[in-house]
């Protein structure tokens, strides 16, 4: 069973807790992990790992690259719900880096400097039913404040709100070099003055969300076991935690 916001903190410098090694998976459920100064969660196992009613708050990677709060190494396979990310800071992947696969719903972004969500390099992520408030972007040449998405990808993302945000919301890399994919689901609503909601860096042009309306393609209902019963993406094909 989940276990309720605030039920564990851990508050320090340094990284947090590393899940690795072929055969460790991990369940976080109910912890607050504060002020960590590299990774506050590193995992680089292939098995499912999953963060379920967690807070991440005032996270710093302070060596202004990537992933302050979770970086999941390439190949992995992580499941984030229920999770409120605040206050967190690195110049890409403030709340989470991911070079793997990555499902993420009813999770709440407040206040982030950096790209919220930061993945790249053969990635795949569904993004659903989550708020995107208050972020700010560091790399504003390029970067979306809630996602950005580069070198080989598969996104999606549905019902999502992106409110008071600085910058445009989404960058994808859409070179004609590389291999991607990027849908639309809809049920997405975004600042009405921000004509850029969605940023494709390979042609430079801006467009907007397919529709508000809600839609019912992606949900992910409370679950005892997100490392079990993950919900799959909206397409049937992409299917011992030690601190330090």
């Amino acid at each position: 069973q989940c276990a309720i916001y605030g039920e564990c903190s851990i508050t320090g410098p340094g990284r947090h807790f590393f899940v690795g090694g072929m055969s460790s998976s991990a369940m976080f459920s109910g912890i607050s992990f504060i002020g960590a100064t590299e990774s506050a969660v590193v995992v680089a196992s292939p098995l499912k790992s999953a963060f379920c009613h967690c807070v991440f708050n005032s996270n710093v990677k302070e060596d202004g690259k990537q992933g302050a709060s979770i970086y999941a190494r390439a190949s992995t396979d992580i499941v984030v719900q229920y999770c409120t990310f605040e206050n967190n800071n690195a110049l890409k992947g403030s709340c989470i880096t991911s070079v793997g696969r990555l499902e993420v719903s009813h999770c709440n972004f407040i206040e982030n400097e950096g790209a919220s969500i930061y993945m790249r390099l053969d990635s795949y992520a569904v993004v659903s039913d989550s708020n995107f408030s208050g972020n700010i972007l560091l790399d504003r040449d390029s970067d979306g404040v809630a996602i950005t998405a580069i070198d080989n990808f598969d996104l999606q993302i549905s019902n999502n709100a992106f409110v008071n945000n600085e910058g445009r919301m989404i960058s994808i890399d859409d070179a004609v070099s590389n291999k991607f994919s990027f849908v639309d689901y809809g049920g997405n609503i975004g600042s009405i003055s921000n004509d850029c909601q969605i940023y494709r860096q390979g042609s430079e042009s801006c467009s907007r969300f397919v529709t508000p309306e809600p839609v019912t393609i992606l949900t992910t209902p409370p679950t005892s076991n997100p490392i079990a019963s993950s919900t799959p993406g909206p397409t049937t094909s992409p299917t011992t935690a030690s601190p330090t």
